[in-house]
């Protein structure tokens, strides 16, 4: 492996590691008042991450949905899929 190769290696893996992602997952958990505005998404292997949903979806439980993450790692739900 050569210098060029070793360079982007590591740049490859630095911009998957901060970039932005989107995932389906399920909704597994509608979070209790007091964080309002969010909800318990499984994004499967495991992971369940906290995401904010916007105002014009109301959750249920089970939903497949898109869950988008920006740069800073934050996730947000958008609506559910057909």
């Amino acid at each position: 492996m050569d210098l060029v190769d070793v360079i982007y290696t590591v740049v490859r893996r630095a911009l998957d590691e901060t970039g932005a992602d989107w995932r389906i997952g399920t909704v597994t958990t509608l979070t209790p008042d007091g964080t309002a505005g969010t909800v318990l998404v499984d994004l499967g292997g495991g992971t369940v991450v906290k995401a904010r949903r916007s105002a014009a979806y109301t959750p249920t439980v089970a939903d497949r949905v898109w869950v988008d993450r920006n740069r800073a790692g934050e996730w947000r739900v958008t609506d559910k899929l057909a």
